[in-house]
């Protein structure tokens, strides 16, 4: 679970969940050990360019090979694809060889494109991670630590981003919705 709604909500039905597993977290791990493990990755999503004149998973790419040189990153693309290339970018991302494809779009357009393209798509997992390119590129900072430890880093968020408020306020609704099913059922 990435985010103080599922384990708030996990806690109300008491499912207890071990704890927050960050998707940036998640992502820089797997990446960090894929020289070794041999597994591929492909970056797809964010803005096609920064200030560095190149998308923000290309610019992603880089700065993890430089923290990371042994990395096995196959290929990027940014989230900017017109719905004619879908084809296009999913025959690019089969004929990378990635073995796990990381789908950075946002909350919930990456999972409407990934729940819409998954059977034709090879890598074997394929995860939504909303904004961690922009982090790995440097474009965007993950919360201090003190906001992550006391599960307000979607305060920071929304401190940092007031747009955010919108989707924000889908998050009571969310709660109050697992409250009334846990009393139904």
């Amino acid at each position: 679970p990435d985010g103080a709604g599922v384990i708030l909500a996990s806690k109300i039905l008491r499912k207890k969940l071990k704890q927050k597993v960050a998707g940036v977290e998640l992502a820089e791990k797997l990446v960090a050990r894929s020289g070794k493990s041999g597994i591929k990755f492909f970056f797809y999503g964010s803005k096609p360019e920064t200030d560095e004149g190149m998308s923000t998973a290309d610019l992603a790419k880089k700065k993890l090979l430089e923290k990371y040189p042994d990395a096995n990153i196959v290929g990027t693309s940014d989230g900017y694809v017109k719905s004619e290339d879908n084809d296009a970018l999913i025959e690019k991302i089969n004929a990378s060889g990635a073995d796990c494809l990381f789908v950075c779009l946002g909350v919930p357009k990456q999972e409407e494109w990934i729940c819409k393209n998954r059977e034709k798509l090879s890598p074997s997992l394929i995860l939504g991670l909303g904004g961690t390119l922009d982090v790995f590129a440097g474009t965007v900072r993950r919360a201090p630590e003190i906001f992550i430890k006391l599960n307000l880093e979607w305060l920071y968020r929304l401190l940092k981003e007031p747009k955010r408020i919108g989707r924000m306020m889908k998050l009571p609704k969310f709660i109050l919705s697992v409250i009334f099913s846990r009393k139904e059922g």
